[in-house]
């Protein structure tokens, strides 16, 4: 039998070696997610006590005040009206109103 050469003999005594690991991948950077911003209107305080006509060609009685069709009260547009109530809207918000109501 051949005896082993010295350089043989060292392969065998040391233990096989890895490879040394790839570089790592850089961490993920978080990604900034636009943040929904919530506006909360906090309506003036009206009551809409009448109606006065139809759709767009009537008017509304509130807060005692007679408001026409596309005119406003207190920074609030009389939109529509129909049988039921009137449309209001305020700082681009719509309500629709029942007569006797105020707007929540």
């Amino acid at each position: 039998p051949a005896k082993p050469t010295p350089a043989a003999a060292d392969k065998q005594a040391q233990p096989a070696t890895r490879p040394a690991p790839a570089a790592a991948w850089p961490a993920a950077q978080p990604v900034a997610q636009p943040v929904e911003q919530f506006h909360i209107v906090v309506w003036p305080n009206v009551v809409v006590n009448g109606i006065l006509g139809k759709d767009k060609h009537g008017s509304a009685l509130i807060s005692g005040q007679i408001v026409p069709v596309g005119e406003s009260i207190q920074e609030i547009k009389l939109v529509s009206i129909d049988t039921q109530g009137v449309l209001l809207e305020y700082q681009n918000e719509r309500q629709f109103v029942r007569v006797s109501s105020s707007p929540r």
